[in-house]
């Protein structure tokens, strides 16, 4: 899999940057009101608006019930 992915590498994030940011998620950032959704975007944690996909309650509702059935965790 690692070939396939050579190509895209100057876009990815290091391993420093993602571990780093994550942690400094859960313990001291703070997000913008009204914010949700965080995306680190060249080393930078950035707060763009999630697609409309994801903001869709149809499909929150599917991919909620479909988790459940597959896990059997109790909804």
């Amino acid at each position: 899999m690692l070939p396939l992915f050579l190509p895209f590498a100057r876009f990815m994030n290091s391993l420093a940057d993602a571990g780093g940011s994550l942690a400094d998620l859960a313990s001291t950032v703070t997000p913008p009101a009204g914010r949700v959704y965080a995306s680190l975007r060249k080393g930078k944690v950035t707060w763009p608006e999630p697609s409309e996909l994801a903001r869709d309650d149809a499909v929150m509702r599917k991919l909620w019930d479909d988790s459940v059935e597959l896990t059997g965790a109790a909804p």
